[in-house]
């Protein structure tokens, strides 16, 4: 399975297991300063899952853009360095034909 694939399947399962355990502490032990407190399940809550949900399917590597930017970034300097080592190239052979013409005469 693809690593985003399964990044947004993480997402999922988690916002699925959140749901789980809130039901479940509901029927164990609902009592408490905080039992009325729920994160994505009950009234009004559903707005955390459905924000995890999203998150899930609109998930980006963050990294890739970056690696595009250097890849191109090294690209440039090895077109840098081919381009001056032409240039010290081109020297030589001009200064090369220069002597030859030189022999000839």
């Amino acid at each position: 399975m693809p690593l985003k694939q399964t990044e947004r399947e993480y997402y999922k399962n988690f916002a699925a297991f959140l749901v789980k355990y809130e039901e479940s502490k509901e029927i164990s032990n609902g009592t408490g300063e905080y039992a009325h407190v729920k994160l994505v399940s009950g009234q009004g809550g559903d707005y955390l899952r459905q924000k995890m949900e999203d998150m899930a399917f609109h998930y980006k590597n963050p990294t890739l853009p970056i690696y595009h930017w250097v890849k191109g970034e090294l690209f440039s300097l090895e077109a840098f360095k081919e381009c001056t080592t032409e240039l010290t190239r081109c020297d030589e052979l001009k200064k090369g034909a220069k002597e030859k013409i030189v022999d000839l005469t």
